[in-house]
């Protein structure tokens, strides 16, 4: 028997056949931002770079501060943060950077380190994106987004403006080791390498380690009419300025060997010394801290003086979350890194959460690194002979 609707029900259906589709409408969930392409090794830094630009992880979805799930053919699931700066990341951290959301690349990386150094994925290997938690690390990413003026007004004292200080830590002797933001590289210190430079002749330095550059940068820095560098640029006429041209892996012999190289220029040379990189806070600071340590102070000691370059830059308070979650990222990782080597060869293993310093003597942790570096125990001794001053004088 057929059955036929009357004009009364005919509209009813119609009305829940669209309540129904309005329904499956809003159930339907919305699709999970992902982006797939190759990777291929950047040689310069051993970051892993992505086929496809920052523009198209941007219209795939994802947004600076998502957690993303990495999916790398031959590896398992990494689950990262997007950012736009490795300061953003503890060190030998893992994450994707549209680097200053510059949008020139999309790179996975490790803060401080060579991600190809770590795992091997040839050229073109595929990989995906796909988003884990939105927005999920924006918090750190608030944190740590602050900026160093180049107001000198909203700093407090020309030292502050330009990183630069003297150790007063345990061991070393009085207004004897500096460490600062650099005084010769006009380019990539512009504002504040004159300051630097003029306490560098207030503060009477005589050696000078160089971190960051190289002899043929300082001389072209030199050479530029519009660099007003006076005292360190006569101190480098005096070969009195050692340059390392270092990289940033402070685990790698393109760290540790130009590092030995300066610490040997101390001590063939009096002081007082001055330690600078570019900004005086990341290479310089470990320097600093391995000097300080070795001449006598304690770990709470060299993490807090280590911090006083984001008090000066940032105006972090001590002992804040903030200042606590970048000496975590920064120092302590680098401390903890020493302590545990093995760490190195698997670092998606560390548990970075669980750093505990209690028992740690900073002194041992300096020795065993400037082992590392190729250091002689007879070297180690000269060296802190320096920065304690006292070799005799001829």
């Amino acid at each position: 028997m057929c059955v036929f609707s009357t004009p009364f029900n005919m509209k009813k259906s119609i009305w829940l056949l669209a309540v129904l589709c309005l329904v499956a409408c809003t159930n339907t969930p919305e699709a999970v931002p992902e982006l797939s392409g190759t990777l291929h090794v950047d040689t310069e830094f051993g970051d892993l770079v992505a086929s496809c630009p920052p523009a198209d992880m941007y219209k795939a979805g994802f947004q600076i501060g998502d957690m993303v799930t990495v999916q790398v053919e031959g590896y398992k699931d990494w689950v990262i943060p997007f950012v736009a700066s490795y300061n953003e990341v503890g060190m030998l951290s893992m994450c994707i950077c549209d680097y200053r959301r510059a949008g020139k690349s999309l790179d996975l990386a490790l803060s401080n380190a060579s991600l190809a150094a770590h795992v091997d994925v040839p050229d073109g290997t595929p990989f995906t994106f796909k988003l884990y938690k939105e927005g999920g690390y924006l918090h750190t990413i608030d944190l740590l987004s602050t900026k160093m003026s180049a107001d000198r007004s909203e700093y407090d004292s020309p030292e502050q403006y330009a990183n630069f200080r003297v150790s007063a830590t345990k061991g070393i002797a009085s207004k004897w080791l500096f460490c600062s933001s650099n005084p010769i590289n006009a380019t990539r210190n512009p504002v504040r390498y004159a300051v630097a430079d003029s306490l560098a002749s207030v503060y009477g330095i005589q050696c000078e380690v160089d971190v960051a550059d190289s002899d043929e940068l300082i001389a072209n820095e030199l050479a530029a009419k519009s660099n007003v560098a006076v005292w360190s640029a006569q101190l480098y006429k005096d070969k009195k300025v050692v340059a390392l041209n270092t990289g940033v892996d402070y685990y790698s012999s393109g760290f540790q060997e130009p590092l030995a190289r300066g610490l040997r220029f101390m001590i063939e040379h009096d002081g007082p010394y001055l330690i600078y990189c570019i900004e005086g806070k990341e290479r310089a600071g470990f320097v600093f801290m391995l000097l300080e340590a070795l001449a006598g102070a304690s770990i709470d000691e060299v993490v807090k003086d280590y911090m006083v370059s984001y008090e000066n830059y940032y105006h972090y308070v001590p002992y804040s979350e903030q200042w606590q979650l970048a000496a975590d990222f920064s120092i302590r990782r680098a401390i903890w890194l020493i302590i545990h080597p093995e760490l190195l060869d698997n670092i998606f293993s560390a548990d970075w959460d669980n750093m505990d310093f209690t028992d740690v003597d900073a002194h041992d942790v300096a020795v065993t690194y400037l082992r590392q570096c190729g250091l002689t125990d007879k070297e180690i001794a000269a060296l802190k002979d320096r920065l304690t001053n006292k070799v005799e004088k001829k």
